[in-house]
């Protein structure tokens, strides 16, 4: 069985603590690598992520730029839990703040709980659905300004299928969130 030793904190912010780590198996360092502690969970909960339906049965995406990596990509709405939120509080607060949509709880549907990365982060991601009914407003003025938000466009489902030909145009996150509506739910 494998243990965790020499667990070194080397940094935190208000989301997450990043540690070094080695792995020990028989008494032998096998590895060392890098976890992530999420501070703010619920359960075992830390992260959530919303796929939203349009009124003309769109999936909507956002293509947001990552200045680490230089290039754009597809995601969905997606954050971590604050202090005390529950993960539907939370999913709510992330859909007003990355899209400008304000919604009801009781319209954001359950689909799936994942560990995203299961050798790097400690929790799972809780994965929802919003088919909103109606045309809706978007609030600009709730959007927040942060890296990896963007407008929301809206594509036709079959479209979205043939943007997952190629993995690379998403993150890992929203890959799994659709592989999981288009295939699995």
């Amino acid at each position: 069985m494998h243990k965790i030793k020499n667990k070194k904190k080397f940094f935190q912010n208000e989301v997450y603590r990043a540690y070094t780590n080695n792995v020990i198996k028989n008494d032998t360092i096998t590895k060392k690598f890098l976890t992530l502690e999420v501070i703010n969970k619920f359960r075992d909960i830390g992260g959530v992520a919303c796929l939203i339906i349009n009124n003309k049965n769109k999936i909507g995406l956002m293509k947001v730029y990552n200045p680490f990596i230089k290039k754009k990509y597809y995601s969905v709405v997606q954050g971590f839990l604050k202090d005390k939120e529950t993960p539907l509080q939370s999913i709510k607060r992330e859909i007003q703040e990355e899209v400008g949509i304000l919604t009801k709880q009781k319209d954001i549907k359950k689909l799936s709980d994942f560990y995203p990365i299961l050798s790097l982060i400690d929790t799972k991601m809780r994965c929802y659905y919003l088919k909103i009914k109606k045309k809706t407003v978007i609030k600009k003025n709730l959007i927040e300004d942060e890296i990896g938000i963007d407008k929301l466009y809206y594509y036709e489902k079959k479209k979205v299928k043939m943007f997952m030909k190629d993995p690379s145009k998403f993150d890992i996150i929203t890959y799994m969130l659709l592989s999981y509506y288009f295939f699995l739910k």
